[in-house]
């Protein structure tokens, strides 16, 4: 029975689509039945887009269950009335329900955008209907009288009920400043090709006045150019202006502060293109700017920073300034730091780092090299001192060193050929002389450590080697000529200095030399047995 009554409802519905001038379809895309569509709409005489508008209307009040469909169905609705208008392949079946996907399936097919004052019945409008600046919802425009755009769309919510509805978009200011653009389906197999398009304006802003500029193409009579205050609506134009095509930019001004989008169109109206907008703001006019970014410091003297207002971000200084190292007026001459080499090359001038900018200069000091020909072009010899005194069959052997650089040389001292009574007896060394790898036989010192090691005054530092060219410290001085006098135990164990202890190798003998002055400390309470004895501290001892 029941199948029996659909299809008498079919049968009936077919009969009346067929008297209105359009047959409806046995299946819809998109909607689950027409079965509960109104088909009280008459398609005879019709353009294209009144087809549309005319099937859309007639579902005027129709509830989302009526019309069947299940999920937010404004596109779909659009798309489904296409069909039963026969217009879908101007207004085609998108791969979804999504409002800028039927858009852009309309761009797609031909279709182009127009402004809002040149709608006619069959163009589409997109909404942002929930306050964000995307589109999401679409109607159908069905009637324009008198300036006023009427428009017919699904899912219009009424309370709980989704329903269809018929609005007037100048009677509802809400609705009028959320339409984001229009658009005209390719209800033609050949469109009419707009005479110009412009391309997205760029837009600067100098206080309060405005710029816009673009690049046209085409052939048209003239160039309008629209300002547009937040929120993003055609009907909410607030600025206009109509220019020649061979215009390329026009100022607005005293512009009051805002947020804006710039537009243009390509200009006879019944052919024109919208082109992208760009979108600026205009700040409240203020006599003092606001300090935000740093941006950069002045190359010139003195080097005043600039900063971004926080307000209209020009540019400016707050009269601060911040010094420049590469710059002679903030750093006319180098501060001297930390010593850093002398130069190779005669006069040989020292080098320091400036503390101020890290720069090696010189301050003119020079320091002496002794390996230099300029420096020290000869030695200067001193008195010397006899290392083997001659005897009457043997010579001896005298030592100098230059006062400048320490360089030494030695003198043979010729034997002398008599038998007078000769000074007390040197110590000589053992029969058996030392060998070490770094004493040749020959060494004017050669039987001086041989004399030493055989009389266990010093020894050599290992692997073979006695170390001649090595300096002593004060502590081993003290050494050698304590055990050259057979080790004498000290008078007493009082030690005045801090720096040697009982277990030191050295203690006895620092002892011994303090108490028969044959050497002092440093100071009152410091032997400094660890520092370098000189030759002068050594004859001394």
């Amino acid at each position: 029975m029941k199948k029996r009554i659909l299809s008498l409802m079919r049968a009936i519905l077919l009969a009346v689509s067929i008297t209105a001038g359009m047959p409806i379809p046995a299946k819809a895309s998109w909607c689950s039945s027409f079965s509960g569509w109104s088909q009280s709409y008459d398609l005879s005489n019709k353009s294209p887009g009144e087809k549309l508008a005319a099937v859309a209307v007639a579902q005027d009040g129709k509830s989302q269950s009526q019309m069947g469909y299940g999920a937010p169905w404004c596109a779909y609705f659009i798309m489904d009335c296409a069909e039963l208008a026969g217009v879908s392949s101007a207004v085609p079946h998108a791969s979804n329900g999504i409002t800028t996907t039927l858009r852009d399936a309309i761009l797609a097919n031909g279709g182009y955008q127009v402004g809002y004052g040149d709608a006619q019945p069959g163009d589409i409008v997109t909404i942002r209907w929930d306050g964000s600046k995307g589109v999401d919802h679409v109607e159908i425009v069905y009637k324009v009288s008198g300036g006023v755009v009427y428009t017919v769309g699904g899912n219009y919510i009424s309370g709980s009920k989704h329903m269809v509805k018929v609005r007037s978009k100048s009677s509802s200011s809400w609705l009028k400043s959320r339409i984001l653009g229009v658009y005209r389906p390719n209800y033609s197999s050949t469109p009419s090709v707009p005479i110009g398009k412009t391309s997205k304006p760029t837009v600067s802003v100098d206080g309060q006045n405005v710029t816009v500029s673009w690049t046209y193409e085409g052939s048209g009579t003239g160039i309008a150019v629209h300002l547009v205050q937040e929120p993003w609506a055609w009907a909410d134009i607030k600025y206009t202006q109509v220019v020649s095509p061979s215009t390329t930019s026009c100022t607005f001004s005293d512009v009051r502060p805002g947020y804006y989008q710039a537009f243009t169109i390509a200009q006879p109206n019944e052919a024109h293109v919208q082109s992208q907008w760009t979108e600026f703001t205009v700040q409240e006019p203020h006599t003092t700017h606001e300090k935000g970014e740093f941006r950069y410091s002045g190359s010139d003297h003195p080097h005043y920073n600039y900063y971004a207002c926080s307000v209209c971000g020009e540019e400016f200084t707050d009269g601060s300034t911040t010094p420049n190292n590469s710059c002679s007026q903030c750093h006319p001459e180098h501060v001297k730091g930390e010593f850093k080499y002398t130069a190779s090359e005669h006069p040989h001038y020292n080098y320091y780092a400036c503390t101020v900018c890290g720069v090696e200069f010189t301050d003119n000091s020079t320091a002496t090299d002794y390996s230099c020909s300029q420096c020290h072009p000869e030695h200067i010899w001193d008195a010397g001192i006899v290392v083997i005194p001659p005897k009457a069959d043997t010579t001896g052997l005298k030592l100098y060193t230059c006062t400048v650089c320490g360089a030494a040389r030695t003198e043979t001292i010729p034997a002398t050929g008599s038998a007078t009574p000769e000074p007390d007896p040197i110590p000589q060394p053992d029969p058996s002389p030392v060998t070490f790898i770094d004493v040749p036989a020959d060494a004017y010192f050669a039987d001086a450590v041989s004399w030493a090691v055989n009389n266990d005054i010093t020894s050599g530092i290992g692997s073979g080697c006695f170390g001649p060219d090595m300096s002593c410290t004060r502590g081993q001085m003290v050494v050698f000529l304590w055990k050259s006098q057979g080790q004498p135990e000290p008078a007493s164990t009082e030690n005045p200095f801090a720096d040697v202890k009982e277990s030191d190798y050295f203690y006895k003998a620092v002892l011994w030399a303090a108490q028969n002055n044959i050497s002092a400390g440093t100071d009152e309470t410091h032997f400094s047995p660890n520092l370098k004895c000189t030759r002068a501290q050594a004859v001394t001892f």
